[in-house]
């Protein structure tokens, strides 16, 4: 998913981008909600292998008796835990990203319904030829 693009408005056609718009917005909630789903199984996950760290920290040989901060701190240092907390972090950044874009569709949504009212007040009169990014050149109506 190219949110980027998806998120660009084609004022040349606004009743595609109408067409387009709710269709983008589920797929992108339901992306929220994949990766959502995937971040609480992380986090279970790694619940699960820090309980299974601190069983094989009490069993280490140890010089002397360890107490409950050397068990702590060798859980903390392993290095399967620091994966999966950098995995578990990455996660939350794609979902976060992915929270964003569903909000700049709201904000597309809005934008849409302004260019729509521009549009029927008769903001462009004319049309002109296509710019280089593809969308019509926007010439204000003047009023005579």
């Amino acid at each position: 998913m190219d949110y980027k693009s998806d998120l660009k408005i084609d004022k040349g056609n606004l009743d595609s981008e109408f067409e387009r718009q709710p269709t983008l917005y589920m797929q992108y909630s339901e992306e929220v909600n994949k990766k959502q789903q995937e971040l609480d199984d992380k986090k279970l996950a790694n619940e699960v292998l820090e309980a299974d760290l601190y069983f094989k920290a009490s069993d280490q040989t140890w010089d002397k008796k360890p107490t409950v901060a050397d068990l702590a701190n060798w859980v903390k240092r392993n290095p399967e835990r620091v994966k999966s907390i950098e995995e578990y972090n990455s996660l939350k950044h794609e979902l976060n990203n992915l929270k964003s874009a569903v909000s700049s569709f709201e904000q597309k949504k809005d934008s849409l319904k302004g260019l729509k009212d521009l549009w029927n007040g008769g903001y462009w009169s004319e049309v002109g030829k296509s710019d280089s990014d593809n969308t019509r050149i926007r010439r204000k109506k003047t009023d005579e």
